[in-house]
This record gives structure tokens, C-alpha cells and sequence, in this order.
């Protein structure tokens, strides 16, 4: 085999070593940042459901202090007294239980479609 072929092959050697070297490292340090990414959110979204346990927790005790001792023995929805209704009142249509005219409002063209918008010149 001539020189040129030998040198040739070992450049192809060389390279091959290089690049599945390079992608070996850079594999291991994408895995390794995007595990400490899902470590980070993993702790962040577990203080925040601590916290509102938390606060649902000093809620529903302080709930408690304010109702009298009789009324919270009286059997109800989870041993508590049940929640009269809200009286009715006016409403306004899109609220809750009301239909929603999509016809009309502000920035609405005809059959409810949004106005177009003109260009400026």
C-alpha cells in the first residue's frame, strides 16, 4: 500500500475517532443540562404545590375557628354546614348560565366576525 493510501486511511481513522469523541461529550452535556433543567422546574412546581396546600390548609382552619361549634357538627357536605344559594339578580348577558351574544360588542363587524383592520399609508 502506498504512502498516500496509509495517510489517507489514517486521517479517515483520526476523524472517525474525533467525531463519535465529540458526540460522546456532547451527548453526555446536553443530558446532563437538560437534567438539571427538569431538576429546577421538578423544585419549583413542588414549592408551589406545597405552598398552596399549604395556604388551602390555613384556610380551611381558619374557616372553621369563624363557624360555631354547633353548626360544624351538623351533618352537611364534609360534615359542614351547607352553603345557601346566592339570591338572583340581574344579569348581564356572557355571564355564567346566560347566553352569549356573539353577534354584538365592541370590535365586532356583522354575523360576529372581528372588524378588519385598515392598513396605515
Amino acid at each position: 500500500m502506498s504512502l498516500r493510501r496509509r495517510l489517507v486511511l489514517g486521517m479517515i481513522v483520526l476523524m472517525v475517532a474525533g467525531l463519535v469523541t465529540t458526540d460522546l461529550v456532547t451527548s453526555s452535556s446536553l443530558r446532563s443540562f437538560l437534567l438539571g433543567r427538569l431538576d429546577e422546574q421538578i423544585e419549583v412546581t413542588q414549592s408551589q404545590a406545597y405552598g398552596y396546600i399549604y395556604s388551602v390548609y390555613q384556610r380551611d382552619l381558619a374557616g372553621r375557628a369563624r363557624e360555631p361549634p354547633a353548626l360544624a357538627a351538623r351533618p352537611g357536605r364534609h360534615g359542614r354546614r351547607p352553603v345557601p344559594p346566592a339570591p338572583p339578580g340581574p344579569r348581564r348577558p356572557g355571564q355564567p348560565g346566560q347566553p352569549r351574544d356573539l353577534r354584538r360588542g365592541p370590535g365586532r363587524g356583522p354575523g360576529g366576525l372581528p372588524r378588519p383592520v385598515g392598513l396605515a399609508r
